[in-house]
């Protein structure tokens, strides 16, 4: 065998062991491996007014009716193949919420003094609204009531049917911010009624089929904790240690969990995650895209405007859409 054959098959050899050690996650006791990582490319699916900001959104199944928050906190309807718009909330004074799961519309939002929760069969066009609070000493934070705000803008929907609201706060001054983390609101007659549970972790909206998700009190970027995470397989009354490589924030229309921050999306299909990047992003300056992932984002431990958590919705084609980098579009892409 000549050097120059040597020499190549030896590359060669170095090559595939290297791939090898890259895919598999020694550290993960679950053996979940690690794929390579995959180039993607996102586009704007719909791009807001001039000088309109996005704050939270909802897409249809069929992907042809957006729903969004903006930074005014009012919540409107796009018919996506007219482009006409439709308000479905102006001017609450507080924060709001749309979600939209298994053909129904759910809004959250405050007017006055008080907080609603709110169904539509109909896209929005009528409204079902329920009375969840109401403020009895504003300047303090009390009020009555299951709840006023949310710390984190998911709702998810249980096996069962049970409607869940994770991380609401329990008084708007109240210095506890971190054991109001783990309150949940549970309703299970679809919203018209809602009770209070107080959890042993940090529920996550993600939820694959029976299963559970929920991390320990710190959010990831508190200093002074360590978020660990958890999951649950009888809805949330016991938990055990996961030993998943990556915190998961969604569930795709195939079942597969779905974790993603700064320039990368993890998917985990079957026993492996592939890991999707995408091209021009360097820094949360630039690019189309960029996450804000599972973190607390505030700049003290008990700062309830801290706790972020990306919209990230899937249509029936399994299309992944978030809000892009800038806040003022929606893009999209599919993780094949």
């Amino acid at each position: 065998m000549k050097f120059t054959d040597i020499k190549i098959w030896s590359s060669v050899l170095l090559a595939q062991l290297l791939l090898v050690s890259c895919s598999k996650n020694e550290d993960n006791p679950g053996g979940q491996q690690t794929m390579q990582a995959k180039t993607i490319e996102w586009e704007v699916f719909h791009e807001l007014d001039t000088d309109e900001t996005i704050r939270n959104f909802a897409i249809t199944d069929d992907a042809k009716y957006l729903f969004y928050t903006n930074g005014l906190n009012g919540i409107y309807r796009i018919d996506l193949a007219t482009g006409s718009k439709t308000t479905l909330f102006a001017q609450p004074t507080g924060s709001s919420y749309v979600h939209f799961i298994n053909e129904k519309l759910y809004l959250l939002y405050e007017k006055g003094y008080k907080s609603y929760f709110a169904v539509s069969d109909d896209l929005g066009a009528n409204l079902t609204e329920y009375e969840v609070g109401a403020y009895t000493n504003y300047a303090a934070g009390w009020y009555q009531g299951t709840f006023m705000k949310l710390i984190v803008n998911r709702m998810f929907i249980t096996p069962d049917g049970d409607l869940i609201l994770p991380h609401i706060m329990d008084k708007a001054n109240n210095a506890t911010y971190l054991q109001d983390n783990k309150l949940i609101a549970i309703s299970t007659d679809g919203g018209a009624t809602w009770s209070r549970k107080d959890c042993e972790h940090s529920y996550i909206s993600a939820k694959q089929g029976n299963r559970l998700f929920a991390i320990s009190e710190g959010w990831t970027g508190v200093e002074t904790f360590a978020s660990k995470l958890f999951h649950s397989d009888d809805e949330g009354t016991n938990w055990q240690g996961s030993t998943l490589s990556y915190s998961p924030q969604a569930v795709d229309r195939e079942n597969n969990l779905i974790a993603g921050s700064g320039d990368k999306i993890q998917k985990l299909k079957g026993n492996s995650w592939r890991v999707y990047t995408w091209e021009g992003q360097t820094s949360s300056m630039d690019g189309l895209v960029f996450l804000s992932g599972l973190k607390y984002g505030g700049v003290r431990g008990d700062d309830p405007n801290g706790r972020q958590m990306d919209d990230i919705e899937f249509d029936a084609d399994n299309y992944i859409y978030v809000i892009g980098r800038n806040m003022t579009n929606i893009c999209r892409t599919k993780l094949n």
